[in-house]
């Protein structure tokens, strides 16, 4: 009976994975969020910078929300916007709140690339446990009092849920990768779209355009 609930994953992800292992590996090397130095100020300017990229994803995603949601995937269960406001608020101390940086242009003009693209942002959340566990044990933390409730909450994503969140988006990956055998190309542009609007933000580059 061993073996009977064994999960495979979808072949999409696989290919998700070959198409895009350079951009993760360069997010995953230059993730600032792991400097040994980190101080309040730099972590709050760091929150601002993903807040800007979330927003122009999920602005993006906007429109293909009800299509989402008819393959299990609630685009409002899945929103980092508001957890990186509520860190952004927690870390304010009197810094500088202006989030009116430039604003990438970012589309995803069929539901094809809004699911390759949600798999970069569902992707980074369950990255975002790594980052967690590196902040939650930092000077900072200590001495901020930051907490997965409160200065933290946008890295821990969904807590004890985020493996579940994991493997119930990556059925649903497939399901839609198999119910649209042309999409395939498309899905992936989109997680690539996702992967240099991150870069781009990131790094300071927000002012870059994408389509």
């Amino acid at each position: 009976m061993q073996n009977h609930d064994k999960w495979t994953l979808p072949a999409i992800v696989h290919a998700l994975r070959d198409a895009t292992r350079e951009a993760h590996d360069r997010l995953d090397a230059n993730s600032p969020a792991f400097a040994p130095d980190l101080d309040l100020y730099a972590y709050h300017e760091i929150l601002g910078r993903y807040l800007t990229a979330h927003r122009a994803l999920e602005q993006a995603l906007e429109p293909w929300a009800t299509s989402l949601a008819r393959r299990g995937v609630s685009l409002d269960e899945r929103r980092k916007v508001p957890l990186l406001l509520l860190d952004r608020a927690r870390t304010t101390s009197g810094l500088s709140t202006d989030d009116d940086e430039h604003e990438p242009t970012f589309a995803l003009p069929t539901l094809a690339s809004a699911w390759g693209a949600l798999y970069v942002m569902e992707g980074s959340t369950l990255g975002g446990q790594h980052i967690l566990r590196a902040l939650e044990t930092s000077a900072l933390a200590r001495r901020e009092g930051l907490t997965r409730v409160s200065g933290l909450a946008y890295f821990t994503g969904y807590a004890s849920r985020t493996g579940e969140m994991w493997r119930q988006f990556l059925s649903a990956l497939g399901e839609a990768d198999v119910a649209d055998t042309g999409g395939r190309d498309a899905i992936i542009d989109g997680a690539r779209s996702a992967f240099a609007l991150f870069e781009r933000v990131l790094s300071g580059s927000a002012s870059s355009h994408s389509t």
